[in-house]
């Protein structure tokens, strides 16, 4: 079988981000499939564009035995709203072209965010005839407006929408990460329920496979200055969906209390201003470290005592599951879940960890102290969560279940 992969943010070698594709690419092409992927030239999380890539429309790179065409996008995506939207908008465009460019495919998938994929994903229908897999990662418009990047009445708005109606209805099939977000495309009437199937993120191979080395963790705990400190790990992207500013409000709440230490990984657009913020407050108990890739992106999480996931307070986030989810229970770490809904009632249901209300430091301040007062209890929470991912949400696993539901899509074209 030979099938195709809209996805802007497919990541690099080295790079850090969200891996779910990369992963479940390299388990079908290892089977046997033929896999092309249409991939961004931008990296997502710090907006640059690599200087092998820069002046060229398209780019072979090919990520083993996955074939990845780089087709053109606008390195303006952390410049300006403006900006933003010529990226997405660019890479859109390309991706297009660059479908009518591949050899007859069995079966192609669309996925979203950002909702531009759709676009060569819907001319992969009507032009070619291919069936296509709408993926929704998050609901989009609807996020855009929750952050204040669009409003509710704008054009683009209404352009969007029309846009991911386009895609559920023109797509053989829909798949939704989150049972809410499947919940919302039925309830609008964008796809019918028999043609909407759940399958979650999760974690790769690496971060469950790989065994926790205690002399490795001291060692780079006391090159970070983490040694006798209790350790949250925020890894992620920096954005306006994050509001990280909660991060550091509740830093200055537990200023009193030198033992706990506040960590974030990544990068994005708001990380320069987020650093500058905990400058200016004169913090000592946070840090902000560069990203890395997924391979030493297991080290950082060893090192720390729990993980975090943070999302900014509006109810089109209480349908989504936080990447660090999966990874702080995949290493063994209790989830400090700062987001309502879903991802909530995952970690609370399996006892994985604790949860605090968005965008209210002194209660997120006050949840963190007493996970640090009470290892023992941090523990627990980090083996149930560890045994949760275990049991439902292995990539490989995952990556089982998509494959067969191509295929079904592929025989039945």
């Amino acid at each position: 079988m030979r099938v195709a992969l809209i996805h802007q943010y497919y990541l690099r070698p080295g790079q850090g981000g969200g891996s779910r594709f990369n992963e479940m690419a390299r388990a079908w092409a290892q089977q046997g499939h033929e896999v092309w992927v249409i991939a961004g030239q931008v990296a997502y999380t710090s907006g640059e564009k690599p200087e092998a890539l820069r002046g060229r429309l398209g780019v072979r790179e090919d990520d083993g035995e996955v074939r990845v065409w780089r087709v053109y996008t606008p390195n303006t995506y952390n410049a300006t709203f403006a900006g933003r939207a010529l990226a997405l908008t660019g890479f859109g465009l390309s991706a297009a072209v660059a479908v009518a460019m591949l050899p007859p495919c069995d079966v192609i998938i669309a996925t979203s965010p950002p909702l531009t994929v759709a676009l060569a994903g819907v001319l992969a229908r009507m032009a070619r005839g291919w069936p296509l897999v709408f993926e929704v990662r998050d609901l989009w418009p609807e996020s855009a407006v929750a952050t204040g990047v669009l409003s509710a009445s704008s054009p683009i708005t209404r352009a969007l929408q029309t846009l991911e109606a386009l895609a559920n209805r023109c797509a053989s099939h829909t798949v939704a990460l989150t049972p809410a977000i499947a919940q919302s495309t039925i309830r609008r009437g964008l796809q019918r329920v028999e043609d909407v199937t759940v399958i979650p993120n999760g974690a790769g191979a690496m971060m469950l496979d790989r065994p926790a080395d205690p002399v490795a963790r001291a060692a780079l705990r006391e090159r970070l200055g983490w040694t006798h400190k209790f350790v949250v790990l925020y890894a992620g992207a920096h954005g306006l969906a994050n509001h990280l500013e909660q991060y550091i409000e509740a830093a200055k709440r537990l200023e009193h209390l030198p033992h706990i230490h506040l960590a974030a990984i990544g990068d994005g657009p708001r990380k320069p201003a987020l650093m500058r913020a905990a400058s200016d407050a004169g913090l000592t108990n946070m840090s902000w470290l560069e990203p890395v890739g997924r391979e030493r992106i297991v080290d950082i999480f060893d090192a720390a005592d729990c993980g975090a996931a943070i999302l900014k307070k509006t109810p089109t986030f209480e349908t989504v599951y936080p990447n660090k989810i999966f990874d702080s229970m995949a290493r063994a770490k209790p989830v400090l879940c700062v987001v309502d809904g879903v991802a909530r009632e995952l970690v609370e249901q399996a006892g994985a960890g604790v949860f605090a209300e968005p965008e209210q430091p002194g209660v997120l301040a006050h949840v963190i102290a007493s996970l640090a007062a009470d290892p023992e209890r941090a523990r627990e929470l980090g083996e149930c969560g560890q045994r949760l991912v275990r049991e439902r949400f292995d990539r490989r696993v995952l990556a089982t279940q998509y494959l067969d539901l191509l295929q079904r899509l592929a025989t039945s074209k």
